[in-house]
């Protein structure tokens, strides 16, 4: 589902999805409701956070979390548009920041 829409726009970063574990909700930011975002980085945010649910969460030698550790990161990989994804996010992120 789309997230809420909100007054200010972000000012030094942005958080594309987010996933609610409890009852698996994935929220994807509105700013991506845009015609210039294309289709398949959508689907790479989505498939980003579905990850989440599915690659349990990882501790460090102090027991702090570590969600994106390797293994999620491999399987993140695998996604068809990975490269391309990120690439775009890199060239477009100036489009939804302040």
């Amino acid at each position: 589902m789309w997230g809420r829409r909100r007054r200010e726009r972000p000012k030094g970063y942005i958080v594309f999805g987010s996933i609610q574990e409890e009852d698996r909700v994935i929220r994807i930011h509105p700013l991506l409701d845009r015609p210039f975002v294309p289709q398949w980085y959508i689907e790479y945010v989505v498939f980003h956070e579905m990850l989440h649910a599915f690659v349990p969460d990882r501790y460090d030698s102090a027991g702090r979390r570590v969600v994106h550790h390797e293994g999620f990161l491999r399987r993140e990989r695998s996604f068809r548009h990975y490269r391309r994804s990120l690439e775009w996010e890199h060239e477009n992120l100036g489009r939804f920041l302040r």
